[in-house]
């Protein structure tokens, strides 16, 4: 599993922990990878598998790709712009992501599903109109939640794939913690994670963060009771014609970014981290200003250098260090 999306990784130290169960499953298309340790080892497996679980019933409720999912339904009939009943869990969600997009000043929103699906089919560059209508069904205000019915614009459609990975770690913190489970770390596909606790002994979790390259470490963070989201523009980058565009859009202007960079965002719900993550790519001034103290702290990684934003434990490395293998095992 190799990407420049993925800039963090746990070091794998021999903390002194009284017991400690580890156990990585493939969920919503990527390493799910939970930590607990000083606890009872068939306790703690059978909560982290319940974890999981809850993992998968959420990739099932929020994917694009689960044809029979509730988002897949959703977005079939976005075109009649009728109201719609949606699950407790779904309007919870969307609900979040008004929240956030209203936090972001714009820059993160759910309801850009069609210009998100523009840039990841098109194979030459579309057109300033085709760019235009695309953005006529997204943005602003497309939908509302009350309750448990979602009102949209005629055409809008949702796309949850900036936001999902983070409200599932966050359910399984509230489950971990609920169970008694006071140390664990939870490492989604690397780019959405928390810190629960501290190892024995530790002030934190420590965490390395990748450079651009990302065979590099460029230096170090601290943990504890956070969460922390890494995008990268090129995370996931293809090519319109000649260009290299990144997966990221900017949904005021429609655009795809196509500057390297990446984020770092630390919050205290990694549903929170994810959205402003993006946030900070799109437009790091607004992004930064507009967290009105849902974001505790981020560094903005660039060619120029990293930037900072807020109450970061961040310790760079003199030079930057090549990753080995060891400290990354799902790679």
């Amino acid at each position: 599993m190799k990407s420049a999306a993925l800039l963090l990784t746990v070091l794998c130290q021999p903390w002194p922990v009284a017991a400690t169960v580890t156990e990585v499953h493939y969920v919503m298309g990527t390493y799910f990878r939970i930590t607990a340790e000083g606890v009872d080892q068939e306790s703690a497996r059978a909560r982290v598998r319940q974890c999981f679980t809850t993992a998968r019933e959420l990739d099932t409720r929020f994917s694009r790709f689960a044809a029979h999912g509730e988002l897949s339904r959703l977005n079939a009939n976005a075109a009649d712009g009728a109201p719609a009943n949606v699950s407790p869990e779904m309007a919870a969600l969307l609900q979040a992501a008004l929240r956030l997009q209203a936090a972001t000043g714009g820059t993160f929103d759910v309801g850009a599903g069609v210009l998100t699906r523009l840039w990841r089919t098109v194979s030459a560059w579309p057109s300033r109109d085709s760019i235009a209508a695309a953005r006529r069904a997204d943005g602003g205000q497309a939908f509302d939640v009350v309750g448990t019915t979602l009102t949209r614009r005629a055409g809008t459609v949702i796309d949850l794939d900036g936001i999902a990975k983070g409200w599932a770690v966050d359910r399984c913190v509230a489950q971990l913690r609920a169970a008694g489970i006071g140390r664990a770390f939870l490492s989604f596909g690397e780019s959405s994670l928390y810190a629960l606790g501290a190892p024995a002994g530790q002030a934190g979790w420590k965490v390395w963060v990748r450079g651009l390259d990302s065979e590099q470490a460029l230096g170090s963070v601290t943990l504890k009771d956070q969460a922390v989201s890494v995008s990268s523009v090129f995370g996931h980058e293809r090519h319109v014609g000649p260009r290299r565009i990144g997966h990221i859009i900017d949904p005021r202007s429609g655009l795809p970014l196509t500057s390297p960079a990446a984020a770092v965002v630390i919050a205290d719900s990694a549903t929170t981290a994810e959205a402003f993550s993006k946030a900070l790519l799109v437009d790091w001034r607004r992004g930064a200003a507009a967290r009105k103290g849902l974001m505790t702290g981020a560094l903005l990684v660039r060619r120029s250098g990293i930037k900072r934003f807020g109450r970061v434990a961040f310790t760079p490395f003199g030079d930057a260090r090549p990753i080995a293998a060891a400290a990354e095992p799902l790679r």
